[in-house]
Formats: C-alpha cells, structure tokens, sequence
C-alpha cells in the first residue's frame, strides 16, 4: 500500500514539474494576448454599425502582429465606384506570396455589405484573411483607423486608399490611389516593398 501511495505522490508530482515549467518557458502573460483571445470569443460580422464596440471587430485569426493592411474599396480595387473589383487580384497576389498578410477593411463596404456578398465577390481565400473591420461613426476615417491600431497595438501596418481629406496630415503609412484608376502594379511593388519582398 505504502508503495502504490508514493508511486502515485511521484507521478503527480511529475505532472506539476512538467507543467511549471511550460508556463516558465512560454514566458509571462502579455495584456495585449487577451485581446487575441476577445478576437475569438467575439466573432466579427459583417455589416458593421455604430453600435460594434472596437473589441466586436475582429475575427478568429486576428493576430495584431502579423502585417496588417487597411484597405479602401471604392477608387482601390476598382476604378471610381463601379463595384468591379477589378484590381482584387493585386490583394490576392500579395496574399498568396505573403500568406501571413491580414486585411482589416476601413471601406464604408463594411457598413453596407454582408458576409455571404464578401465571399461571393472577394472569395474564400480573401476572407479568410479579412480578419476585421474599422470602428463606424467618428469624425473621419484617420481616426477610426487610427483607434483600431492603438486599441489592438498594430505593430506593422500599410493604409491603401484613395481619398487624401479622409486622412489627417500627419498620418503615415498610406498608399494613396487615382479614384479613377486605384490599385496599379505600381502600389503593389511598393507593398511588396514594405513587406520586405525583393
């Protein structure tokens, strides 16, 4: 009997060694890694309005450290508002070279638009790197942009859009695009450039 309680007593004690030290080498908490874990429990939907809170605007995948690119619609991937997406496959480009590139959309898209249109026209592949949206409703985009990336600590990020007054000066960061034309190959080289690719 003696002997059955001490293997018992070891094999536990085994488990609280072994599991000590995982927590030690994985290091201690981080605030910002609950926000990675709001960004599952609260599962992004599209449309948005002016009720989501900021911490309602992000999908399962969101990673604030991975590459993040806000993106525009109108006057970006396609010419004025002719709803084509016709430069969509620069984006699509760009994620199949970069897979870790995330893509949060800033467009008044996201107020007008549901899930089922955004697979249907950007694709599955696209949405699944569509992991958020831009807070609805304040003063200019620059701010809900820039309350998005302080929120959830943005470490690297690229704006594209084509609408210079939506944008306060000091902001940096853009591609700004013709309306008339938006996305060219040459945005995507100099995003390829700030991704780092030769």
């Amino acid at each position: 009997m003696f002997t059955l309680s001490l293997f018992i007593a070891c094999i536990v004690g085994l488990y609280f060694i072994v599991k000590n030290k995982e927590k030690t080498e994985s290091g201690p908490s981080r605030p910002f890694d609950d926000l990675e874990t709001k960004a599952v429990k609260q599962e992004l939907t599209f449309p948005i309005s002016e009720s989501n809170t900021i911490d309602q605007l992000v999908r399962k995948g969101f990673n604030h450290r991975k590459p993040t690119v806000f993106f525009d619609v109108d006057g970006v991937l396609h010419p004025n508002y002719d709803e084509s997406l016709s430069n969509l496959p620069i984006l699509l480009n760009i994620l199949n070279k970069n897979p870790n590139v995330q893509f949060i959309m800033s467009s008044s898209w996201r107020v007008d638009v549901d899930d089922n249109y955004l697979v249907n026209r950007f694709g599955i592949p696209f949405n699944l790197a569509l992991v958020g949206a831009t807070p609805y409703g304040m003063k200019s985009r620059s701010d809900e942009i820039t309350t998005f990336i302080k929120y959830y600590k943005i470490k690297k990020y690229i704006i594209l859009d084509d609408r210079k007054d939506l944008f306060h000066k000091k902001m940096d960061n853009i591609i700004f695009t013709d309306t008339n034309k938006g996305l060219t190959k040459k945005h995507e080289k100099m995003i390829f450039d700030w991704l780092g690719d030769k």
